[in-house]
């Protein structure tokens, strides 16, 4: 999968009989290491109504005793 650049999609069930469904991708995991397993990553993947787009103010306005310097 990973040389063809492709992830699997899958629908999760937590238990038998609940409505809980979940859309996931799997992201495959090449290890490099000889005594680590290739793996995936599992990850959900928000429905539209889960995807919320919030504003907040900026920093900027804050004194300077307050904002991050070059080495924060």
């Amino acid at each position: 999968m990973k040389e063809m650049n492709k992830v699997p999609i899958v629908q999760y069930v937590w238990r038998q009989g609940q409505g809980n469904v979940v859309v996931k991708v799997l992201t495959p995991n090449v290890s490099d290491k000889d005594n680590t397993p290739h793996s995936f990553y599992f990850n959900v993947l928000p429905f539209t109504e889960d995807v919320r787009e919030f504003h907040f103010p900026s920093f900027s306005h804050l004194p300077s005793s307050m904002q991050l310097n070059e080495k924060q």
